[in-house]
């Protein structure tokens, strides 16, 4: 009994102290009852740590030593009446040998048990997994499906936006045509709206000032042929031909028409004397 190895399972161990009290019974005993078995074996499971047990429990595990793990031949005959039943339990290896044997089996049923967790976890991840590639893939799925509706929904904005920059050239609606995200669409136009507003500001001034010195030009030009008119006058007073001063004078028209100043700003009436 002391050299047993004391096995973590409880009914592990009491097969083993029950292999133990077999074999002391069988040494000690020509014939003993399955009451003198069950004292016995309360007595070494006490010294072992282990609550006593009842003789229906014992029986069970009898059967098992002999049916299960086939470590005991079980011989029972009954006698007759009020004769009792004969009884004997014969290991049919060494008490090792047997301890050797209960250790194996529940060593293996261990190791069959941990195997079951085992592939019922993988089962149940394997199962989760592909529940999450399903639905990663429902969910690209429904994010392409989003994007497909998106895309007419952000082409109508960046229509309006373009439509609110009032551009003076059709020429730049083209742009809509072009496979670009909405934002950066926007900010083409934005770009495109201040060049746009930026040459039509230099040119209002352009065509300002030109229109300024054209207006400049005619007033002095009419400044030009009053002066020029006074002057024909005043040489018609003074015995000139009327033709030849009409002519004279056109041709001091033509020639200083593009700078009239240079006559009505410096006086200059040289040509008229011609």
């Amino acid at each position: 009994m002391k050299g047993t190895k004391k096995p973590t399972n409880k009914h592990q161990h009491k097969l083993i102290v029950l292999i133990s009290t077999l074999n002391y019974m069988n040494l000690k005993f020509k014939k003993y009852t399955q009451s003198n078995i069950l004292y016995y074996f309360n007595g070494n499971l006490r010294r072992n740590g282990h609550k006593e047990t009842t003789l229906k429990t014992l029986q069970s595990y009898l059967y098992k030593l002999d049916k299960e793990l086939k470590v005991t031949i079980n011989y029972h005959r009954h006698l007759g009446v009020n004769m009792g039943t004969e009884i004997h339990y014969k290991l049919k290896y060494s008490k090792k040998e047997c301890y050797s044997i209960i250790n194996k089996l529940f060593r293996e049923k261990k190791e069959e048990r941990h195997k079951k967790r085992f592939n019922a976890y993988l089962e149940k991840t394997c199962i989760k997994n592909r529940n999450v590639e399903k639905w990663e893939c429902y969910n690209n799925k429904y994010n392409k499906k989003e994007d497909r509706n998106e895309k007419p929904i952000e082409r109508l904005q960046a229509k309006k936006y373009a439509k609110k920059c009032n551009f003076k050239s059709n020429t730049f609606y083209s742009i809509l045509d072009l496979q670009i995200e909405k934002d950066t669409m926007i900010e083409v136009f934005k770009v495109l709206k201040r060049t746009e507003n930026f040459l039509e500001k230099s040119i209002y001034k352009k065509l300002n000032g030109i229109k300024s010195r054209r207006s400049k030009l005619r007033s002095k030009q009419q400044k030009l042929s009053k002066i020029l008119d006074k002057t024909k006058i005043s040489l018609e007073n003074e015995g000139y031909n009327s033709k030849q001063l009409e002519v004279q004078i056109q041709k001091v028209y033509e020639l200083y028409k593009d700078k009239p100043h240079f006559i009505i700003e410096n006086n200059k009436y040289n040509d008229l004397k011609k």
